[in-house]
């Protein structure tokens, strides 16, 4: 059996081949190093293939991989076999031995000559084996030789033995490489060249050097260069190594990528001295730690001015409001819009720790929701607290984020940041985008053609620069470092492919289509379609008729059937026009069935909905609710009445800083009951209201909850009977005293009929801070607050019951 073992550590990764020959075995093991290509020549002779012998005699073997020894090896006893040397020079020779008690002595002798002589110690038993090496090396011509395997003293067992080649024998150099083939495209080079002829040994491998340094290494006669930028002119030279580190002489090649068809069609070169240029650039201003604890207030173009060719971001240690450093964050939302294409900029980038300036890009029009489904493009991102002078390049996407932990990102250490100008770019395809800095490719993030979560870059983004203070990646704010800092912008650039022109090549179908049907409705998914630029949209059909198109990859089909056999089909469409093949998959409406009433629902099990998102939800249970809730929001629910009867609704909610209104109608639209809700102190800070009686006949009907006015949260809807839910009742402003009111001491009294049950109280600041919340079944009408913590200012209290939300306020001196 021979085994070639090809072990790399440049480019390859180690590669494992195994083939079948006739005995001796021959090894050998093919090492790229970092310093110099080499082979190591290895022998391995089983000790019962000798051509002839004095004395000894076979047996099985128990060592590993089994088959024959030697044994009964006597004083003068011998084995004789006949060797082809490949490469001539210096080898080192081990011997597989066993000995029950040891004092063996084999004797290497070469033509008769004796080489080497080797002390064998005991193992243990006739068959407890070990590899014994020799004391000195021996030195062998290439070609067949004669080698003898004497006992000077036996008592020993012989499995097999080596010979490793570690000085070959050569001074001569190979031939120079001879380049037969050169290919380009946009990013990558192939070359190929006949074998380099080396007079003495062999060639090993070869070194390519791109403008004078070493770029890359291969034992084979082809090699492909990947993510080089476009249009750009290298030189390379090649040179060949021999086992001997002999080199060639050095051939030179001048290769150039592909350059894409694209051109500059926005810009800004930053040289007209004096304010930002207004119809290319927005201004986002105001603190509040934008999302990241951030400790900068944005200013309307304060922070940023154009001089000497250059923007310049100025962050500065001054206070606004409770900001204590200033800075600009800029975009060309509506001004600079840009699907597919190269975005560049050059740029010099503050020092001072907490820093964390920036250049990405966010979509224009949030097609696929909220962050981070609607995806971000981080093309340079630094911070001089955690990692100075290193840059990364990252995407955000609803599958891949930080906040999940599973962002994608590249990076890069390029040194000095602040006096030295870098170029930060991104290349941004239909199926892939690539980052690079200074030309030089750090990472690449590829379309995997799944869905929207994977991949929602096929929508325009705009550009953002800024410079954030503190915050999740701008970490601990050096307070006594060198104030203010600058971000020096020399140019920010558009170039656009023009992919999309004279596009005649239509997508392909979409592919993965899965219908979760569920009797009157069916929830329709599919991957993105892949196609040379981007697909515009799908058109859906069912039963061969159109009845839809979207931009997403998913969609709810209403008015179904139950108990129905469909066919849903769909085809893409591109920027162009051209439509995809039909992709169809038939389906069946399972028999109509709807949540048990009485009973729980769960706000995000809507058959419909308009307007709203769901999210991690903080309550008991845990789960997602449904948030986001506006005016004029609505979700529908089928829902399966066990009996007519007069119910109840008890609703979970949570609310910030406002009240709302929830309206619930039942089949035809007719207004079932109406619900006030009151502000928690936080979007994830959650009571529950309960709604006035409302008349429901048993079976299956849709039940519509719409808001009328929003600013609030839902987890759940319980609906109940009527005479089992809690009756609260009416509450009004004259049934409430608070005492005292200018508040001075300790105790907070809030005096209610006794008669009242079942209510909540809330204390909220006039800026929305929820100081106090708690639900009171039977307080026998009177309320007191144990609170010295209340600061001077106004507050209102808020009682709520489920038919009347009452609001007083309070006076705090």
């Amino acid at each position: 059996m021979l085994y070639i073992f090809a072990t790399t550590n440049n480019f390859s990764g180690m590669k494992y081949f195994q083939l079948e020959l006739k005995r001796p075995i021959f090894f050998i093991a093919l090492l790229l190093t970092s310093a110099f290509t080499r082979i190591d020549a290895q022998l391995v002779i089983e000790a019962e293939d000798y051509s002839q012998m004095k004395g000894v005699q076979t047996e099985n073997t128990t060592d590993d991989g089994g088959g024959l020894n030697v044994g009964w090896i006597d004083n003068n006893d011998w084995m004789e076999y006949k060797i082809s040397i490949p490469v001539a020079g210096d080898y080192e020779i081990s011997y597989r031995i066993a000995s029950q008690s040891g004092g063996g002595v084999a004797d290497l002798l070469i033509v008769e000559t004796l080489a080497q002589k080797t002390m064998l110690p005991a193992t243990g038993g006739w068959q407890t084996w070990s590899t014994v090496q020799g004391d000195s090396l021996i030195t062998l011509p290439e070609g067949e030789t004669t080698i003898k395997v004497k006992a000077a003293s036996g008592g020993f067992n012989l499995n097999w033995w080596q010979l490793r080649l570690v000085n070959p024998a050569d001074s001569d150099n190979p031939s120079a490489v001879v380049i037969t083939e050169t290919q380009t495209d946009v990013h990558d080079v192939y070359m190929a060249w006949n074998k380099s002829i080396d007079p003495t040994t062999v060639v090993s491998g070869y070194d390519i050097l791109m403008n004078g340094s070493l770029f890359a290494k291969t034992s084979d006669t082809t090699v492909t260069l990947s993510k080089l930028p476009p249009g750009l002119e290298m030189d390379f030279a090649l040179i060949a190594k021999d086992l001997s580190g002999n080199t060639s002489d050095t051939t030179f090649l001048t290769v150039q990528t592909d350059t894409l068809p694209w051109e500059i069609t926005w810009s800004d070169e930053f040289n007209i001295d004096g304010e930002v240029d207004r119809t290319k650039w927005n201004f986002q201003t105001g603190g509040g730690g934008w999302g990241n604890g951030e400790a900068q207030y944005y200013t309307d173009g304060d922070n940023a001015i154009v001089s000497g060719g250059n923007l310049i971001i100025e962050a500065r240690k001054e206070t606004i409001g409770s900001n204590k450093y200033t800075s600009t964050r800029m975009n060309s939302s509506g001004k600079g819009d840009f699907l597919f294409g190269r975005l560049e900029a050059r740029m010099k980038l503050p020092s001072t720790g907490g820093t964390w300036p920036a250049f990405w890009t966010l979509p224009t029009d949030w097609v696929y929701g909220n962050w981070p489904n609607c995806g971000e493009i981080d093309i340079m991102e630094h911070s001089a607290t955690y990692n100075y002078g290193h840059i990364l390049g990252t995407i955000h996407t609803g599958a891949y984020n930080h906040i999940a932990g599973t962002q994608k990102s590249g990076g890069i250490h390029i040194g000095d940041v602040t006096d030295t100008y870098h170029t930060y770019v991104i290349e941004w395809f239909p199926d892939h985008i690539d980052w690079y800095v200074d030309d030089i490719h750090i990472f690449t993030y590829v379309n995997e053609y799944k869905s929207t979560e994977e991949w929602p870059f096929d929508v325009a983004h705009h550009v953002l620069l800024n410079v954030a203070i503190g915050g999740a990646m701008g970490g601990d704010i050096d307070d006594n470092g060198a104030w203010p800092q600058q971000m020096i912008v020399d140019y920010v650039r558009y170039y656009d492919f023009k992919l999309g022109e004279n596009d005649t090549i239509a997508p392909e179908k979409p592919a993965n289509i899965t219908i979760d049907a569920k009797g009157n409705l069916a929830n329709t998914s599919w991957n993105l379609a892949k196609d040379n630029f981007v697909v515009d949209k799908y058109i859906i059909y069912l039963d061969d008729m159109k009845i839809d198109s979207t931009k997403g990859t998913s969609l709810q089909i209403f008015d179904l059937e139950p108990e129905t056999h469909y066919i849903f089909s769909i085809a893409a469409v591109d920027e162009a026009g051209n439509e995809s093949d039909t992709a169809s998959v038939a389906f069946t409406t399972p028999e109509l069935t709807g949540i048990a009433v009485p009973g729980k629902i769960q706000a995000e099990d809507y058959t419909q909905m308009s307007g709203i998102d769901t999210e991690d939800c903080e309550d008991t249970g845990g789960g997602t609710n449904v948030g986001w809730i506006d005016a004029g929001d609505w979700m529908t629910y089928t829902i399966d009445v066990a009996e007519n009867n007069e119910y109840r609704a008890k609703v979970r909610v949570a609310g910030q800083s406002s009240s709302g209104t929830i309206v619930f109608y039942g089949d035809d639209d007719r207004e079932l009951t109406t619900v006030n809700t009151s502000p928690t102190g936080g979007w994830q800070t959650w009571t529950s209201v309960v709604t006035g009686a409302f008349d429901l006949e048993a079976g299956i009907q849709t039940l519509k909850v719409s808001a009328t006015k929003g600013g609030f949260n839902l987890n759940w809807i319980e609906i109940g009977k009527s005479s089992d839910m809690t009756s609260l009742s009416y509450l009004t402003d004259k049934d409430i005293q608070i005492y005292p009111n200018p508040f001075h001491g300790e105790k907070l009294n809030i005096s209610v009929p006794a008669e009242f049950d079942n209510f909540a109280v809330q204390i909220v600041s006039v800026d929305g801070k929820l100081v106090h919340s708690q639900e009171y079944d039977k307080p026998n009408g009177l309320i007191q607050i144990n609170n010295n913590k209340l600061l001077p200012g106004v507050y209102l209290i808020t009682i709520s019951s489920q038919k009347s939300v009452i609001t007083k306020m309070l006076s705090v001196q």
